[in-house]
């Protein structure tokens, strides 16, 4: 998100009841909302939690079209480059894709649960 962009975010981050981070506390709230003010840029909100990165300009995007609708977006190598949290969640995606690729143990919700009988009818 860009700096000059903060303002109207602090304004939507109000209308979504938004709660910033608070890392000593390790929980939402207590804290100003405005990106400007100290802390990590994370919230949550009504919609869900949300994390920016601030920066003076956007990087590059790319467009991505799901039916008649287009997106600008940030190119996926790039937020895992950037991201640590990202990098991680794209790194246990490709594993289970190349374990379902190549026959590997199923994922774990998916794998078979030892019958214990109960519940069973018969």
């Amino acid at each position: 998100m860009r700096w000059r962009d903060s303002t109207r975010f602090t304004a939507w981050l109000r209308a979504a009841y938004g709660q910033r981070w608070n890392a000593r506390w390790e929980e939402f709230g207590g804290l100003h909302l405005e990106p400007e003010e100290p802390g990590e840029h994370r919230w949550r909100t009504r919609y869900g939690e949300i994390r920016a990165q601030m920066c003076d300009e956007l990087p590059e995007s790319i467009e991505v079209r799901h039916g008649d609708r287009g997106y600008r977006v940030v190119p996926l190598l790039q937020v895992e480059l950037t991201d640590p949290r990202a990098a991680d969640l794209l790194r246990r995606h490709r594993q289970r894709q190349a374990a379902d690729r190549d026959g590997g143990p199923p994922h774990p919700r998916q794998a078979a649960r030892p019958d214990d009988g109960a519940g069973s009818a018969g």
